[in-house]
């Protein structure tokens, strides 16, 4: 090694590695570490995750062989919290005790000593569990707590069996899929208890009281209330503008909830009016060519002038930019807009495919294109994303057009019980208005001028010829089906 080397290597080792908290800040603030070895404590290091969130770990080898010890995430457990933690599971290693089985029957012990819980009882079912990702396990903590609440602190054996059948099919009833989940964190929570002698028997019911477990339609909401919803997205103020854009997005690209809340910039192309959504995000895997109507690129142009510029997720999380909206936060707005009994934003979906089936009968392979329906058997290789292209353009136009009819259908009903309204102009009816409003009501309490934001004269021209183009494509349509 020469001189020049020697004194690379050392520089790269001085910002890898830690003494201090002081630090630890300073080195986490840089994209170019990915991990920081503490220079007093041997085999312990910080390395950041793919979510870019910091995690304590404590390398060990026993018995020949190498291990790793976690010890919980940065700054949440300090550095001092860190190396204690660290010399207790060395200590483990000397003794020849894997670290990680250690402390689970540490844990294990002091479970026993408490009182006998539901949460006790859960808490110990999941260090009986295999290795699971943390992702899981968050999603898992996350159900059990939001459908059980402070009935998780009372004791197993004051639940009854029909207690807890009640309890299971209120959760049915707003969401099957979730309910089967409970069940079965229930289920391994009270055997766990029966195990450990805390129970004699299980009180939780058969999974057969949950009914079939084959998937329901998404309930979908009928045209008039499609309608009422648009209105009712417009004017509430009880919203998100972030949530309204997301809602929006969904509504008129048909696309799944997970697809509009994680869309980035780098997946779409205003001037071409595309959106091409990466294979990785998708359900089945393939990249999804979505053609973006006259409504969502209006749509999307004035979302652009008020998102950061360096920000590639259009809708961040409020709590960590570098993850997408979650796409749960679209039911949240159908729920709080009272709409949620009635359909979910999946349903929206069943509503496009509805009214584009019924008016383009002979469209129906690209009304599955546009769904990103595709044949089990499809090879990958030769799928073509932009397979039926025009057609696609066409229906998603069309289905635009019509969620401006609903919107203002609606309106004109509301204001015919209201005799005090003024007649509704068509401006009413142009989806991004909307937006405008909102972004008017909730940036610094400044109104944005509507008119300004989005050319409305330019924008109904747009949206006249659309509907012209519409109108001879679906002549063109009849022409070539009576050939």
């Amino acid at each position: 090694m020469t001189v020049e080397d020697a004194e690379a290597t050392a520089k790269k080792d001085e910002k890898t590695t830690f003494s201090t908290d002081k630090e630890i800040r300073s080195a986490t603030k840089k994209d170019t570490v990915s991990k920081l070895k503490d220079s007093q404590r041997e085999g312990l290091y910080l390395r950041v995750q793919p979510s870019g969130k910091w995690l304590w770990q404590y390398r060990f080898t026993l018995h020949g062989k190498e291990g790793t010890f976690s010890i919980g995430p940065y700054p949440t457990v300090s550095l001092a919290t860190a190396r204690e933690k660290r010399d207790k599971a060395s200590t483990w290693v000397r003794e020849g005790k894997n670290p990680i089985l250690a402390q689970k029957e540490e844990q294990r012990k002091a479970l026993e000593k408490s009182e006998d819980t539901l949460a006790k009882a859960w808490e110990g079912l999941n260090l009986t569990l295999p290795d699971i990702s943390q992702k899981t396990m968050a999603r898992r903590e996350r159900e059990f707590a939001k459908d059980l609440g402070s009935q998780v602190d009372r004791a197993v054996d004051s639940f009854t069996k029909p207690e807890l059948s009640a309890l299971l099919k209120k959760i049915a009833a707003r969401a099957p899929s979730v309910a089967l989940n409970i069940h079965g964190y229930l289920n391994g929570a009270f055997e766990h208890a029966v195990e450990i002698g805390w129970l004699t028997a299980n009180p939780v019911p058969k999974v057969s009281i949950l009914g079939s477990k084959k998937p329901k339609s998404h309930p979908a909401l009928p045209p008039h209330r499609l309608g009422d919803f648009l209105v009712d997205l417009s004017r509430s103020n009880r919203l998100q503008v972030k949530s309204r854009v997301a809602m929006l997005l969904a509504i008129l690209c048909a696309v799944r909830k997970q697809e509009a809340t994680g869309a980035r910039w780098s997946e779409i192309d205003l001037e071409r009016g595309e959106w091409i959504i990466s294979a990785s995000r998708m359900k089945g895997r393939l990249e999804h060519y979505v053609p973006l109507s006259k409504q969502a690129v209006a749509l999307l142009q004035h979302w652009r002038a008020d998102c950061d510029p360096e920000q590639d997720l259009l809708f961040p999380n409020r709590r960590d930019p570098k993850r997408p909206m979650a796409g749960r936060s679209l039911n949240n707005v159908m729920d709080k807009l009272g709409y949620l009994a009635e359909g979910v934003p999946h349903g929206m979906r069943s509503c496009f495919s509805t009214h584009v089936n019924e008016r383009f009968k002979h469209y129906s392979d690209a009304v599955e294109r546009c769904l990103a329906h595709v044949e089990k058997d499809k090879v990958r290789g030769a799928y073509n994303r932009y397979e039926y292209k025009r057609e696609r353009q066409q229906l998603m136009q069309a289905w635009a057009n019509q969620l401006d009819k609903l919107e203002t259908a609606s309106k004109l009903r509301q204001q015919g019980n209201d005799q005090s309204a003024s007649p509704p102009t068509q401006e009413a009816a142009i989806l991004p208005s909307r937006v405008s409003k909102s972004l008017g009501a909730q940036r610094k309490g400044v109104r944005l001028d509507i008119a300004r934001s989005i050319r409305l004269s330019s924008f109904r021209a747009a949206r006249t010829s659309s509907l012209r183009q519409s109108s001879t494509s679906h002549r063109n349509v009849s022409s070539h089906k009576g050939q």
